[in-house]
């Protein structure tokens, strides 16, 4: 199937990130589409097949687009290799792939602001082909790396992928690493390793969300995660959830516990940040 239709903020954050355009309009680019799927899955087997026919210094820049990006209600997935800045450009590159890639065309993107597009980073990992046929828990979602909009034009970015390793992995393989771009187009590791990220909260230097770190009776247990700006893990709370931050330097997350009949318990949890 190919891809051919028509084509998350206060002040607060301003200084440590830089200033946010207000109003910009979306970004124009080309693509030049080298395959399309519905399923992410389908998408990376495709890319992961086709990628060494590409010239080896045009392999980097291959990614995974999805068509929400561009503006699009289809919910698709395109092999993007390559971006350009105009039709005539895009042109180019299609003329150069044309013998490897006969089947290439180019596809003209308004790019959503924040998305992972407009960062340039792919909507589904290359690791993502790697993923055995018969692992049983890797659901569509577990495949997609996402982006959503934080205060002061940031954003937070969720790459998943898959790490092979110890076949008794009870996540199969599946890691997301989680990131944080600034306002100011710099890219920052929050965590490398935080499975079912989720919840985040910002306010003024910090930035916290909760990562699923084990498992008690049918529950699941969280650590909730403090760290700056710059980078820095600040704090860390095990058996916490649902992350708030409070108007006095202080943290609230609800903290777990499981009783002897496995029912999950839910304490609130105040913590003190550094100033």
């Amino acid at each position: 199937m190919s891809w051919r239709a028509t084509p998350w903020l206060s002040a607060v954050w301003l200084t440590a990130f830089g200033t946010a355009v207000s109003g910009a309009r979306a970004e124009c680019i080309w693509l030049v589409v080298g395959a399309s799927d519905v399923s992410a899955a389908g998408i990376a087997r495709k890319a992961a097949a086709r990628i060494h026919a590409l010239p080896a210094e045009e392999r980097a820049e291959a990614l995974v687009v999805r068509t929400e990006d561009c503006g699009e209600q289809r919910g698709m997935f395109a092999w993007s290799v390559g971006l350009a800045k105009s039709r005539e450009a895009a042109a180019q590159r299609l003329e150069r792939l044309r013998g490897v890639l006969g089947d290439a065309y180019v596809k003209k993107c308004m790019v959503r602001a924040s998305s992972l597009l407009a960062f340039r980073i792919s909507a589904v990992d290359r690791s993502i082909a790697k993923v055995p046929d018969d692992a049983v828990n890797w659901d569509e979602a577990a495949r997609l790396s996402t982006s959503r909009a934080v205060s002061g034009g940031a954003a937070i970015v969720v790459v998943r992928h898959y790490e092979a390793g110890d076949a008794d992995d009870p996540l199969e393989g599946r890691r997301e690493r989680v990131l944080l771009r600034t306002a100011a187009g710099n890219m920052l590791t929050l965590s490398e390793d935080c499975p079912a990220a989720a919840d985040f909260e910002t306010s003024g230097r910090y930035v916290a969300f909760e990562c699923a770190r084990e498992q008690a009776a049918d529950e699941v247990l969280h650590e909730v995660r403090v760290v700056s700006v710059a980078g820095q893990l600040v704090t860390s709370l095990p058996r916490c959830r649902a992350p708030r931050f409070g108007t006095t330097g202080t943290l609230t997350c609800q903290e777990e516990s499981v009783d002897a009949e496995g029912a999950l318990r839910l304490l609130p949890k105040r913590t003190s940040l550094k100033p």
